[in-house]
C-alpha cells in the first residue's frame, strides 16, 4: 500500500515537472519536501545533519547532497531514512531544474551502503525493515525533526501551517511524533 506522503510527493514532482519550475523559497533558494511527514521546508534554514554518499548511493539516487531524517544504531551499523535534490531534465530541451527526490531508506555498515527502497516501503505488509528498526528509526527522525525546525514548538507551528493532519501519515509515524510531544490533529484546522 502506498502511503499517502509519497503520494503527496509524486505530485509535488509531477506538478514541478509540468510547470517545468521548481518550488523556490524567497531569495532563490530550492524547496525540500521532507521524506516522512510531506512537510515543505527551505534546507537554507531547516538543517538536517547531510549524508555522506557511497558509489552505491550515488548511483541509485544521484550525486545531489542529501541529508539524514532519521537512523536507527545497532552496533557498528545504522538504518537510516535521507533525502535530497535531484537534477531533472525536461524532454523538451528546456533548462534543467532541481526537485525534491522521494528518499530512500538506506543500510550502512562500515563504508557500505545498500539501498533498501523508498520510506513508504516500511510501512508496506512486508516491510523492508524490522519493526523494532523502523521504531527506533521514527524516534530519532521526531528529535532530528525538532532540532532542523528549531524546537518543539517550531515543528508544531509547520505542522499546523501546512494542515499535517493524522490521516496523512502512517500509525506508527504519527505514534512517534505524538511520544516525542508534538500533535497532529485528526482534521487540518479551519
Amino acid at each position: 500500500m502506498k502511503s499517502i506522503v509519497r503520494n503527496a510527493l509524486r505530485c509535488a514532482a509531477l506538478a514541478l515537472s509540468l510547470s517545468g519550475t521548481v518550488a523556490v523559497a524567497d531569495g532563490g533558494t530550492a524547496m525540500m519536501t521532507d521524506p516522512l511527514l510531506g512537510l515543505s521546508f527551505s534546507p537554507d534554514t531547516v538543517r538536517f545533519p547531510t549524508w555522506q554518499d557511497s558509489h552505491a548511493t550515488r548511483r541509485d539516487l544521484g550525486s545531489g547532497r542529501k541529508w539524514v531524517f532519521g537512523c536507527a544504531q545497532s552496533g557498528d551499523s545504522s538504518t537510516c531514512v535521507i533525502a535530497g535534490m535531484r537534477t531533472v531534465k525536461s524532454d523538451g530541451g528546456g533548462e534543467a531544474v532541481s526537485e525534491p527526490d522521494f528518499g530512500a531508506v538506506v543500510y550502512r555498515r562500515g563504508t557500505m551502503q545498500q539501498v533498501l527502497g523508498t520510506p513508504d516501503r516500511m510501512f508496506d505488509a512486508k516491510p523492508i525493515v524490522s519493526e523494532r528498526v523502523r521504531k527506533a528509526l521514527l524516534n530519532d527522525a521526531v528529535a532530528r525533526y525538532i532540532r532542523a525546525f528549531g524546537g518543539q514548538q517550531a515543528l508544531q507551528a509547520q505542522i499546523n501551517a501546512q494542515r499535517l493532519t493524522r490521516d496523512a501519515l502512517p500509525a506508527p509515524t504519527a505514534e512517534a511524533l505524538q511520544a516525542g510531544g508534538i500533535t497532529v490533529p485528526a482534521e487540518a484546522p479551519r
